[in-house]
């Protein structure tokens, strides 16, 4: 029910009720004013009708009264309807003030999610370096590329890698590390990609690992912004299996094992990069 339909009720009670005490007492002061006592009477009868007659206005001025205070009851009343109506009104028109202010957020938010950039993990590749005496293999590391897969730009990307050979369970509430040396990668276009680069493990370590006497595990971690230069970061975790001869053969096959803990996006990142943007 709208505010004018309201007010309409309202007029239209106080007017029924106006001309309903108009003519009570247009009938009743015509009974006082409009009598017989006009005429020439004798003393006893003129007595009587002028008491009668002022009786009658008493009345009048009773019912009057009587009635005043029925219309400001009416009118009272449909006031109170009124606000009582306008109080709906406004709280409906407040819901859905509230519900279209959340309907705004929330298409705003899908817009985001739709439009934002995504930085995931596109591939490990696992490396040798050739620096001995005889060109013999001297290390090994871990490259992590990551790849924007979202609608827009990532900026001020940065991703670090880091490596640990040691048991196959991780210590309680353990934290990998950053690098200190990786720098921004600066703008990171559609379906582009960058590389972080791990630390280097020895031979030996290779070995260990392929007879499993020790683990690989190997962290990855990219923090970029988007529009409105909010932040967002995705990490990897995963173990590493080397296979395929030993340390010095060139052809050493390793495949990943992804892991529960240290994995995910955004809020649900276990372990937050700690690097200064430049």
């Amino acid at each position: 029910m709208n505010t004018r339909r309201l007010w309409l009720i309202s007029a239209a009670i106080f007017i029924v009720a106006t001309l309903a005490l108009t003519a009570v007492l247009w009938i009743t002061v015509s009974r006082g004013f409009f009598s017989a006592c006009v005429e020439p009477l004798s003393a006893e009868a003129f007595s009587r009708c002028d008491g009668t007659r002022s009786f009658n206005m008493d009345q009048a001025t009773l019912l009057i009264t009587i009635l005043g205070i029925a219309v400001s009851s009416i009118a009272t009343i449909a006031l109170l309807v009124t606000i009582y109506f306008t109080t709906r009104a406004t709280e409906a028109a407040v819901k859905a003030s509230d519900a279209a202010y959340e309907a705004i957020h929330l298409s705003r938010d899908a817009m985001e999610v739709e439009l934002r950039p995504y930085v995931t993990l596109k591939q490990i590749h696992f490396k040798r370096a050739y620096g001995g005496p005889n060109g013999e293999i001297s290390e090994f590391y871990f490259e992590a590329e990551w790849e924007n897969v979202g609608a827009t730009p990532a900026m001020k990307v940065q991703a670090s890698a880091n490596i640990l050979v040691g048991a196959e369970a991780l210590p309680a509430e353990f934290k990998f590390p950053p690098k200190d040396k990786d720098s921004p990668a600066g703008t990171l276009g559609r379906q582009s990609s960058i590389q972080s680069t791990s630390p280097t493990i020895t031979p030996q370590e290779v070995d260990e690992a392929i007879n499993k006497t020790k683990t690989i595990h190997l962290w990855s971690t990219v923090e970029y912004r988007g529009r409105g230069e909010r932040i967002y970061k995705t990490e990897y975790y995963v173990t590493i299996g080397i296979w395929g001869g030993n340390c010095h053969t060139d052809d050493l096959k390793s495949n990943r094992y992804l892991k529960r803990a240290y994995n995910g996006m955004d809020e649900t990142c276990n372990s937050a990069i700690q690097m200064t943007h430049n």
